[in-house]
């Protein structure tokens, strides 16, 4: 609807409408996250207990790890790999793409992992848990959370991210850490593409030892994290 009126109007290039309508996403998802906890009576409450560093880094490399295996887990992946074809990352700068591009980073990384994470983990995920129960709350919070990504392709891929962000915000309880992983990750999306390599080639070996150690490492991070929780 705003894409309309601003395209009905002609006041501004294709471009600035494009950064317009990207920076009115937070401030609409802000005004429905306000709006759910008053209508659902919600009080604000922030855990102020410390964090342990230990706790911090192992969740920061579990981020890492996640972010790498989302890639092996999605629809594209596999559906190349059949055609012959290896996906893998790659470096890249996002900021020199333009200012639709540079505003679009800025606010993945910055705004987007606040508001997500206050709406999914705060809101629905404590509200369902209050009600429904954990296991319940876990698969429906990740479901929307994937849903929310719009992409069917990697519907799996986001649920899978979503289950596990749930688990890190149910074992710390702090909002603030959850966030922080949500950070790193779109971090990592951002300074990287996904670059295509034939079956044979070498850099397929490495990926394919890089996939497997990423695996192993959300599993090791995840046991990691319940013993430190604990102590």
């Amino acid at each position: 609807m705003l894409w309309y009126v601003l395209n009905s109007l002609n006041f501004f290039s294709y471009e600035t409408e494009g950064i317009v309508l990207v920076s009115s996403f937070p401030i609409i998802y802000l005004a429905g996250i306000l709006l759910s906890f008053k209508l659902l009576k919600i009080k604000w409450f922030i855990n102020t207990d410390r964090i342990r560093y230990s706790i911090v880094i192992q969740c920061i490399f579990l981020s890492v790890f996640l972010f790498i295996f989302q890639t092996l887990v999605d629809v594209p992946f596999w559906r190349n790999l059949v055609n012959g074809e290896f996906r893998f990352l790659a470096w890249e700068i996002p900021f020199q793409k333009g200012a639709y591009i540079t505003v679009s980073t800025i606010l993945s990384i910055l705004v987007a992992p606040v508001l997500e994470e206050i709406l999914f983990r705060y809101l629905i995920f404590n509200s369902l848990s209050e009600r429904y129960g954990f296991y319940f709350s876990m698969v429906v919070t990740a479901l929307l959370f994937s849903m929310m990504h719009l992409s069917m392709e990697g519907l799996f891929a986001y649920f899978l991210i979503g289950l596990i962000y749930n688990y890190i915000y149910y074992l710390t309880k702090s909002l603030w850490l959850i966030i922080l992983v949500h950070i790193i990750h779109n971090i990592s999306a951002s300074i990287t593409k996904l670059e295509f390599y034939g079956v044979s080639d070498s850099p397929m070996i490495l990926g394919v030892i890089i996939y497997i150690v990423s695996a192993y490492g959300i599993i090791l991070t995840i046991k990691k994290l319940r013993l430190l929780v604990k102590e």
